[in-house]
């Protein structure tokens, strides 16, 4: 089994009820509404990234059976921000020098 991610959005539904005029001096409706992700995890947490050499980068592949945080990736000498790898879903960095932590550097070859 692998982690399963759901995204929950709660959106609110306003109904007033009555339809006569009321004498008060003011009304009040408040409404609230929510977005989050929902992550199922299997029993067994394996977290694995293989990093293969591309033409124009790297391509980045969860091997594990959960998400794999990618923190302190440099592009062309530039810090990029962490960002997540998830099983099934290969992602691609474009750049002339990728540097992904324990693993070695990747370079382009320009002609």
């Amino acid at each position: 089994m692998t982690e399963t991610v759901y995204r929950l959005d709660v959106t609110p539904v306003i109904k007033l009820l009555g339809t006569e005029q009321r004498k008060m001096s003011a009304n009040v409706v408040v409404s609230m509404g929510f977005r989050g992700l929902v992550r199922q995890l299997p029993s067994e947490v394996r977290e694995a990234l293989a990093v293969a050499c591309e033409a124009s980068g790297v391509r980045l592949t969860a091997t594990g059976n959960v998400r794999y945080r990618v923190t302190g990736a440099k592009v062309d000498g530039h810090p990029v921000d962490d960002f997540n790898v998830y099983p099934g879903v290969s992602q691609s960095v474009r750049g002339h020098v990728v540097e992904v932590a324990w693993h070695p550097a990747c370079r382009v070859a320009t002609n």
